[in-house]
């Protein structure tokens, strides 16, 4: 139920940029921005952590193979990460937050980078494997592991900071 302060803001300004920065401020944008940094932050343990490094254990699978399933996989998962990213977004840069603002502007930050830069020149080494040309070592994928681990510490905070913030709206409501 919306407490009466919520349903002012949501009555007061009837255009629609008034209403959705309203929800963002209600108990149920709190609650989506907790499901969205979750899930995506399921989605980075998951394939990044998890499913990635499995693969590689994996002693029938040969690696220009598992190489191949890397990228194909990392492909998808980055076009996956913009669409929650994106309403991340949404939900978290209204607020006044500095912690949870931060925090999405990093993921962003993240992400263009993997895009632009990161994703595209390990698909080119892992292509020359493929061709039996493999490049000398490098630290792209030490690179890419320390952005993962920076996505998982920011979705970390905002997920802190949207429980913070549910805490604090139980003590008020409750008092």
């Amino acid at each position: 139920m919306l407490a009466s302060t919520e349903i002012d803001i949501l009555t007061e300004q009837p255009d629609a940029r008034s209403v959705s920065q309203a929800f963002v401020h209600t108990q149920a944008g709190l609650f989506s921005r907790l499901l969205v940094a979750t899930l995506y932050l399921g989605l980075v343990l998951g394939v990044s952590l998890i499913a990635t490094p499995a693969k590689f254990l994996a002693p029938s699978l040969e690696l220009a193979a598992a190489l191949d399933v890397g990228r194909v996989t990392f492909a998808l998962f980055n076009r996956i990460e913009w669409g929650v990213f994106a309403v991340l977004a949404v939900l978290v840069l209204p607020l006044r937050s500095g912690l949870a603002r931060c925090a999405v502007m990093a993921l962003g930050t993240t992400l263009i980078l993997d895009t632009t830069w990161l994703l595209p020149t390990l698909f080119e080494r892992v292509s020359a494997v493929q061709a039996g040309t493999p490049k000398p070592s490098s630290l792209h994928h030490m690179l890419y592991a320390t952005l993962e681990i920076a996505k998982i510490m920011a979705l970390g905070g905002i997920i802190a900071a949207q429980i913070r913030a549910f805490s604090a709206h139980r003590e008020r409501t409750s008092s």
